[in-house]
């Protein structure tokens, strides 16, 4: 058996930086001529002064479905090391109303990490090509504004809860296990408009376990 039985559940915090764009989102939006407040930004100040003032996405439920790839790093010092890459789908359904912004999301995704530790006896040990699979399900809330580039900044907080399977039992020393846990997101988030017309998404987050 490996040295260290590895509880993802433990983890204290993690940052993600995420970067969507809008080519791979199924409910993007079209704007019309009076929605286009990201190619002639205006001052911040003028903000939401109509419904319309609103940013690139409409009043009411918004959807998105994309595509997502990131890496992940879980540390032990001076024990152990995981790292390794994910990919799979993320559904994200949005409300906005005035400032107000409330987001369901959900996250499927799997990929490989690679073991760097020790045994028992504390002979250095490693392990490629562990599988691991997740899913995600949180609530979000959160309250936007403009900032002076004509961007549209939405600070957020929420509640999620993650399940994560990992299988190394492949290995001699491996072994399979399963982990649930809850954790707050809190977070920001940037949107913003090129002159051509894509639209970008920037989202930096940290989460309490």
């Amino acid at each position: 058996m490996l040295c260290v039985n590895m509880q993802f559940k433990n983890i204290k915090k993690k940052l993600l930086i995420g970067l969507a764009l809008g080519s791979f989102l199924f409910g993007a939006q079209k704007i019309n001529a009076d929605e286009r407040h990201f190619l002639n930004p205006k001052p911040v100040v003028q903000s939401y002064q109509s419904k319309k003032d609103l940013g690139l996405k409409k009043e009411g439920w918004n959807s998105e479905l994309g595509f997502e790839m990131y890496s992940f790093n879980y540390e032990e010092p001076g024990l152990m090391q995981e790292t390794g890459s994910m990919s799979g789908l993320r559904c994200v359904f949005e409300y906005k109303k005035d400032k107000t912004m409330f987001g369901i999301e959900g996250r499927v995704a799997s990929g490989e990490g690679n073991y760097d530790g020790m045994l028992h006896d504390g002979t250095p040990y490693t392990i490629g090509g562990i599988g691991n699979r997740v899913k995600e399900f949180r609530v979000l809330a959160g309250e936007s504004f403009y900032n002076l580039q004509g961007n549209l900044v939405t600070p957020y907080i929420g509640i999620g809860t993650r399940n994560l399977k990992n299988d190394s039992s492949f290995d001699p020393a491996g072994y399979r296990r399963e982990s649930d846990y809850s954790y707050i997101p809190l977070g920001i988030k940037l949107e913003s408009q090129s002159r051509i017309g894509l639209f970008i998404e920037f989202t930096a987050e940290y989460d309490f376990f």
